[in-house]
């Protein structure tokens, strides 16, 4: 199933394709605390995180972010903003863009994101992956001959396993994993899938306390009827979603791309 428009984001933001930064140079590294430690102090689902925590002594004592993102067509429309405005906060940094449409975590036939995660992130030294997929999911898994059902109790936990294999190799190697959820969606089968994977992504990254951002609270909760439009106190409505009932317009791509860089800023501590 083909869920990606790869041009249509391109259109939108009006950025081409070969200026989104592929590769940077490399710059520093953390600073006495381990990364690990870092990240479990600013993450937002870490229980010894508080609000206002980094101080100024802080500022610039940590490290230089050098971040992956991944994902479906869902990251194609918000890697490029992202890096964008990364690349002018963090020129030493380090931002690649791997998103490719029509993947997932279902099917790894052709593309395994768990292997290609681990695999750029030993290469290039990630210490933040961005991950944001899902549309494509809801279907059936096929592994070793065995056929894990869709929405079954087997598919959740063979979809959960394949979550966890991120977040294991992410914690091993001090690498901090942003989870971005599902928003709600206009096509019944990938709304069922999305209220589904949203709580397998919400329990794993708590479990090993990373941060998950929820579109949700953006564009409304799964659990209630799908609207193209979010309210504005200026023009009344606001047109945030694709005609096809799961992407953004830039509107709504640019709603994504503010929490994110927020949740970056707050983990680099710059």
């Amino acid at each position: 199933m083909v869920i990606g428009h790869e041009s249509i984001y391109t259109r939108l933001l009006g950025i081409p394709a070969q200026k989104i930064p592929q590769k940077l140079d490399l710059a520093l590294s953390a600073k006495n605390i381990p990364q690990h430690e870092l990240f479990q102090k600013y993450s937002s689902n870490s229980p010894s995180y508080q609000p206002g925590s980094e101080s100024a002594t802080d500022v610039s004592t940590f490290f230089t972010p050098k971040i992956l993102f991944a994902g479906d067509s869902m990251m194609q429309g918000i890697a490029p903003l992202a890096i964008a405005e990364l690349r002018k906060k963090y020129p030493a940094g380090l931002f690649v863009d791997l998103s490719q449409q029509s993947t997932g975590l279902s099917v790894n036939r052709y593309f395994d994101w768990p292997a290609k995660i681990q695999e750029e992130s030993l290469k290039q030294g990630f210490n933040i992956v961005v991950i944001f997929l899902g549309p494509n999911d809801p279907w059936d898994i096929y592994e070793s001959r065995v056929k894990y059902v869709f929405p079954s109790e087997a598919w959740r936990e063979k979809y959960r396993s394949r979550i966890r294999e991120i977040m294991e190799f992410a914690k091993l190697n001090n690498i901090h994993i942003i989870w971005i959820g599902l928003p709600n969606m206009g096509q019944e089968r990938i709304k069922q899938g999305a209220l589904i994977q949203n709580t397998l992504f919400k329990e794993e990254i708590s479990r090993y306390h990373f941060d998950y951002l929820s579109t949700e609270d953006i564009f409304g909760p799964l659990d209630e009827p799908f609207n193209r439009y979010i309210p504005d106190p200026i023009k009344g409505q606001t047109l945030v979603r694709g005609e096809d009932g799961v992407h953004f317009t830039a509107t709504g791509l640019r709603l994504i791309n503010t929490k994110l860089v927020k949740i970056i800023q707050r983990v680099v501590v710059h």
